[in-house]
């Protein structure tokens, strides 16, 4: 009996690697192997609805195999078979002497489903959700079950569900919850559901009048059915497979990705700015701050502090800031004269050398230069440091900060007045820079420039004796200024209407602003493909470039510009060299019968239906060396934080011979330039490299390089060699 069981179960498992077979083939007629997955999977199979009645639960296997047509969206076959003992749905407790119950059941439950649809993928590549509905047929086989009445004189079958093979309709459906192991390998848990159409029929031929015995022998015979399903609790492996290309193409393309290595990058300073001068007597504290981008992150951080050429401090920190403490600032504080002093941050990794800065330095003065008016007004610059970003479209550099107005009379209020040197708009305090921007304020109890109470007097608020008003400031002055006056004056009035001026100013050296604001830029997330494009039948085409950006840490951008600043043709002899007279041949973006796009932007993210637009094409032959995509909104600019976007360009390089021996390099050079809507301009140098045989494409590949800019970036000339 065990041997006609095990050789049943079996022939089961070779009719499915059969189907397994046929769905593999069905699915590379559709697209190639690339990128298929097998998920082969065991678990518990509970029948559900009526038909859990007749069933017992039992073991289900199966297969998938799909292949992913985008990251997230896969079409594939599921096969499934679930094996299922009988259970007995009746209660006999009613049959009593002289009527007995004869039952003959033989066999067990056995369905197998094939069924053919669409999975969708959420999540990352650690733990990811796969939603899948499928759609096909489903084969049962049932027990052969039947119940017999029996009494002192008759028998009669009260329950008949006679052997049956049904084909119907089916679905399987459910989520897979994925668990990665390694690059090709998941473990997964999959809740299940297959639902069929197939109606299984049994008779009920007095059954239903188990609670009446006496009665059961009259009951008419009453056909019904019910239709099996499953719900299946699987376990099971993922599998991830490759494959050649397509032979077919006759377009070659090769999407590269950057593989994740260990990045061990320095260190990049970032507070103090270099050069910035604290006041001691502002209570202002330094605080260092720098940045790096090492992936894994580094172990840790050496801060070094340095007067002249002696080390007087050192501390190793887990972090990337450090603070004076209480200790240090009262010593540095305590010194009279004015001191330069520099820093440096020595960086620790865990397999790689370490690396170390260049020196920022800073400067601690006990007090600032100020004139000093007679009666007593003063004003102090308590802190000035470099807004973010600190440079403008404009030409002119921001800076924020706070300075504070005394009235240091014993008796008589102030009256606060424009200063008579003061330029441009005329305000309350002014400065000496032509073109400068001044702007102050006064906020809540809770901020550092907190509203002061003032006195009423007959000449208008006054600022009270032996008291001081804080006000935080924007200032803007023109790049290249080095040092700022700022002015203040109070007039004062002792018994007489004739006011008492009392003008003030102090001198203030500027910080150095330096533009880090790319620092926080990630280029690393790119992509691109690189192609030598057969397949289009456009002359003015010959090489197409799927360049893919994703911009983490970034504000939305307002435009994104390409420039080709480098190409170089190299062939392997002389007699190969090919004539490049004609403008299509010189390594220009061609904007002729294809335009360039971004093909993932949003309909509503760029002008010109997301087209790049010739930006040099001055005799307008559709050739360029720039290309532009300007933001449709360019105050809410374009994301690309969140949302990857690919731009398709089109080259035109120099072609090739007739010659079969001829093999041909070629390098390019392209800067990508990117404005965010806080006008901070960065850009990105990539180099792509194709080698090719006359004729036909052999191999490509790509490389990159990183730099950043502070204003508007011009494109090299165009240099191209043959």
């Amino acid at each position: 009996m065990l041997y006609i069981k095990l050789k049943k179960e079996v022939k089961r498992f070779c009719s499915l690697l059969l189907l397994m077979c046929f769905a593999q083939s069905i699915l590379g007629q559709i697209v190639n192997k690339e990128g298929v997955k097998l998920k082969p999977y065991v678990g518990l199979s509970m029948p559900s609805d009526n038909f859990k009645s007749f069933s017992k639960s039992g073991i289900v296997y199966g297969i998938t195999i799909d292949k992913f047509l985008t990251d997230r969206f896969a079409l594939g076959v599921d096969i499934n078979t679930q094996s299922t003992n009988y259970s007995n749905p009746f209660d006999f407790s009613n049959i009593t002497s002289p009527y007995t119950i004869n039952d003959e059941v033989s066999g067990n439950w056995h369905t197998t489903a094939f069924t053919f649809g669409p999975t969708y993928q959420l999540g990352n590549s650690k733990f990811n959700a796969e939603f899948y509905s499928k759609a096909g047929m489903l084969y049962i086989k049932t027990v052969n079950g039947v119940y017999n009445f029996q009494t002192p004189t008759e028998t009669k079958s009260i329950f008949d569900l006679p052997e049956q093979e049904r084909t119907s309709f089916a679905i399987t459906s459910g989520v897979r919850f994925n668990f990665n192991v390694s690059d090709r390998l998941y473990v997964f848990l999959n809740p299940q559901y297959v639902y069929s159409t197939a109606d299984i029929q049994y008779c009920d031929c007095g059954v239903s009048e188990l609670s009446n015995p006496d009665n059961i022998l009259e009951v008419l015979p009453v056909k019904k059915t019910f239709n099996p399903s499953y719900l299946n609790i699987n376990a099971g492996l993922s599998f991830s497979l490759g494959g050649k290309s397509n032979p077919k193409k006759t377009k070659e393309t090769e999407l590269v990705s950057k593989e994740e290595i260990n990045i061990c990058e320095a260190s990049i300073l970032k507070q103090p700015y270099n050069g910035e001068t604290f006041f001691a007597e502002s209570g202002k504290v330094p605080e260092f701050k720098w940045i790096n981008h090492s992936k894994p992150k580094a172990l840790s951080y050496d801060f070094e502090l340095y007067y002249g050429d002696k080390l007087i401090f050192e501390k190793n920190i887990k972090i990337d800031s450090f603070k004076f403490t209480k200790k240090m600032t009262e010593d540095f504080y305590g010194i009279k004269e004015a001191r330069e002093y520099s820093w440096r941050v020595r960086t620790n990794y865990e397999d790689c050398e370490i690396t170390t800065t260049d020196y920022n330095y800073f400067v601690i003065e006990s007090r600032q230069t100020s004139s000093r008016s007679n009666c007593n007004l003063e004003i102090t610059v308590d802190e000035i440091y470099c807004d973010e970003p600190a440079y403008t479209d404009t030409g002119m550099v921001k800076y924020r900060g706070t300075f504070t107005v005394s009235n240091n009379t014993p008796s008589l209020p102030g009256v606060l007045v424009p200063h008579p040197n003061a330029l441009g708009t005329v305000q309350l305090f002014g400065t000496n820079i032509v073109g400068s921007s001044l702007s102050f304020s006064q906020g809540s109890i809770t901020s550092p420039c907190s509203a002061t109470p003032m006195q009423n007097t007959p000449y208008g608020l006054a600022l009270p004796a032996n008291s001081s008003a804080t006000y935080c400031f924007d200032l803007e002055v023109p790049y290249g200024t080095t040092s700022i006056k700022f002015y203040a004056n109070m007039n004062t009035y002792d018994g007489g209407e004739l006011p008492a001026e009392c003008p003030d100013d102090v001198s203030v050296t500027l910080p150095v602003c330096v533009c880090d604001s790319c620092d926080f830029w990630d280029f690393t997330d790119q992509h691109y493909s690189y192609t030598y494009d057969s397949a289009n039948n456009n002359p003015y085409i010959s090489h197409s470039i799927l360049q893919s950006f994703k911009l983490p840490n970034t504000a939305p951008i307002r435009r994104m510009r390409a420039d080709v600043v480098y190409v170089r043709h190299k062939v392997n002899t002389p007699k190969c060299k090919s004539c490049t007279t004609e403008v299509k041949d010189m390594g220009l973006f061609s904007t002729v019968n294809a335009k360039p796009k971004d093909l993932l932007a949003n309909p509503l993210d760029w002008l010109y239906n997301n087209e790049g637009v010739a930006v040099s094409d001055i005799n307008t032959d559709g050739f360029t060396n720039v290309l532009n995509w300007n933001a449709r909104n360019p105050v809410t600019g374009v994301d690309f934080a969140s949302r990857r976007h690919n731009f398709n360009m089109y080259i035109n390089l120099p072609g090739d011979n007739s010659l079969e021996c001829c093999k041909h390099e070629y390098e390019v050079w392209i800067r990508y330039t990117f404005e965010d809507i806080n006008c901070v301009t960065c850009s990105t140098l990539i180099k792509y490299d194709l080698s090719k045989t006359s004729g036909s494409s052999t191999s490509n590949s790509g490389s990159g390089s990183f730099n950043t800019g502070v204003s508007n970036q011009q494109s090299s000339p165009l240099n191209f060699k043959n």
